[in-house]
């Protein structure tokens, strides 16, 4: 069985947080499985599926109206609530945002600030020669199948015994080097971070890498989920998800994992209590799980919410209760049909476009806190070329919104950072990505201020 994003809320808390009035699964689902394990897989028919659809956790309502507690009852003031992450504020995120607005910011300590300022981006396209001797950039995000492209990234990224000077090669020796180990900002950080999409994407790449690394194939490792029961690589090791902290004590200088599965709740530091990993690689663009109906309910239920809150919104404009419970339904309806059809990243509308850009900004930026920890700088590379299709193919055009992800990410950062809780949360982070090397984008488009 694949690992679940509705696992069931921790026992500790069962008497503590209420139960969804709709209770914890109420459905089932039909759906197209679009993995693919291998070429024959990606050539063969996808697989239709009956899927359990269910809620584990406690509705968006509850969280978002906890300050009210009792206020509505006795007048009394509701309790106080904070945040413990940033990426709570992410206005056009349907998953990730809180739309309460906050009356305070616990800034951030200023050795964090300098250590995000002095951090750099890069986007670092790779390239396969094609039959006519031409380059073409790898792009995995669109691909049918997963498997060949995230080889040929691992591939060019790691070269082998007759590449010395190959991306990893470099940044491994640049992090060891003896003027760094002597910094307390980089001794003993050799170590990168290799992030992808899913627990078989991390097995196809440390694969692939472990076969090529020059130096020894049990430096490279692989994370998987607790429970599995997967053999041992065959070139390479296997990282249990619960032993990630303990990463800096093996002998390993690479780890592949999924994005998702180390964005937030982990410490994984050196013996100078700081973070381990001196550089990260965003392997794969991250995009939503074809069919996955909690993120769709995310969305519907999140877009419902503006609705209320919006008296000019047209499902109001009509006489009746029944008439206005009709006309929300018709338009939740009409929200998760299209959901379902999205295929292709240029597509997407603006408002979905910037759902997508801000919830991604979020899985980056919980990723970088792992390289964060201790108040100190990392590196960060962009390495699919669908992050920004225009830069990759050389051909002078540079990217907008509308064609790149990572544009679209940088557009609604800076967006927020005109404000006074977005400048706390990202005003480092923005100034570092607008120095972003390798990467040029169209400043064609205005960034938008947060409407909170």
């Amino acid at each position: 069985l694949n690992e679940q994003s509705y696992e069931k809320s921790p026992v500790d808390l069962a008497d503590v947080l209420p139960v969804p009035a709709t209770g914890r699964i109420f459905g089932t689902y039909y759906s197209k499985d679009l993995e693919q394990g291998d070429d024959e897989a990606a050539k063969a028919l996808t697989v239709n599926t009956l899927s359990v659809f269910g809620y584990a956790n406690i509705g968006r309502a509850y969280v978002l109206n906890f300050h009210r507690l009792v206020s509505d009852i006795d007048g009394r003031p509701g309790p106080h609530v904070i945040a413990l992450s940033g990426t709570s504020y992410l206005p056009d995120s349907s998953h990730l945002h809180l739309a309460v607005q906050p009356s305070g910011v616990l800034e951030p300590s200023e050795k964090s600030r300098d250590a995000i300022a002095q951090s750099t981006f890069q986007f670092m396209p790779q390239y396969v020669e094609t039959k006519k001797g031409e380059k073409k950039p790898v792009v995995v995000s669109g691909a049918r199948s997963k498997l060949q492209p995230i080889k040929a990234l691992a591939r060019a990224l790691t070269g082998d015994r007759q590449t010395p000077l190959s991306p990893f090669n470099r940044e491994l020796a640049w992090l060891s080097a003896p003027a760094q180990q002597e910094s307390p900002l980089w001794r003993d950080r050799s170590r990168l971070l290799v992030l992808v999409n899913s627990y078989d994407q991390s097995r196809w790449a440390a694969t692939e890498i472990a076969a090529r690394y020059a130096a020894s194939p049990d430096e490279i490792y692989a994370l998987q989920r607790n429970a599995s029961n997967e053999e041992m690589l065959v070139y390479g090791k296997a990282l249990k998800r619960s032993d990630i902290e303990d990463f800096a004590a093996t002998n390993g200088k690479i780890l592949v994992a999924p994005t998702q599965s180390i964005g937030r709740g982990y410490n994984i530091l050196n013996a100078e209590h700081i973070a381990a990993f001196g550089a990260i690689y965003f392997l794969t663009r991250p995009m939503p799980y074809p069919f996955d109906t909690q993120a769709v309910a995310r969305e519907v239920n999140c877009l419902t919410l503006r609705w209320f809150d919006d008296p000019t919104e047209e499902v109001w404009q009509v006489e009746t209760l029944l008439d206005k419970a009709l006309a929300l339904r018709r338009k939740a309806n009409e929200v998760w049909a299209r959901a379902e059809r999205r295929s292709f990243y240029k597509r997407l509308d603006e408002v979905e476009r910037n759902d997508l850009a801000a919830t991604t900004a979020g899985l980056i930026i919980q990723a970088c806190g792992r390289l964060l920890r201790g108040g100190v700088p990392f590196h960060a590379y962009f390495v699919d070329a669908a992050w920004a299709p225009n830069n990759a193919a050389k051909k002078g055009e540079a990217d907008a919104p509308s064609s790149s992800l990572l544009a679209a990410m940088i557009n609604v950062l800076r967006g927020y950072a005109t404000t006074t809780v977005g400048a706390a949360l990202y005003g480092p982070l923005v100034d570092a990505l607008n120095r972003i090397e390798n990467f040029r984008m169209d400043e064609g488009g205005t960034p938008r201020p947060s409407d909170l």
